[in-house]
């Protein structure tokens, strides 16, 4: 079971599989939250401070590759 303060961003482009790994990351405990595209993850890093960065490599706007650098 994860500690209570283990924070993910979570960013895919599929919304269908973002809601779905979302809920079951929250379900096994973990403080989970979503974006859309690279643009939206960049914009929450400040006020989330997630431990962990889960990110689809391809995606448009900004691909994975370029939000990591």
């Amino acid at each position: 079971m994860a500690q209570r303060d283990q924070k993910i961003l979570f960013i895919d482009d599929d919304k269908n599989f973002r809601n779905v790994t979302a809920y079951l990351l929250k379900d096994e405990g973990y403080k989970v939250t979503v974006a859309e595209n690279s643009k939206e993850g960049l914009a929450q890093l400040d006020a989330f401070q997630p431990d962990v960065i889960l990110s689809d490599l391809k995606m448009p706007v900004m691909d994975g590759m370029e939000f990591l650098r």
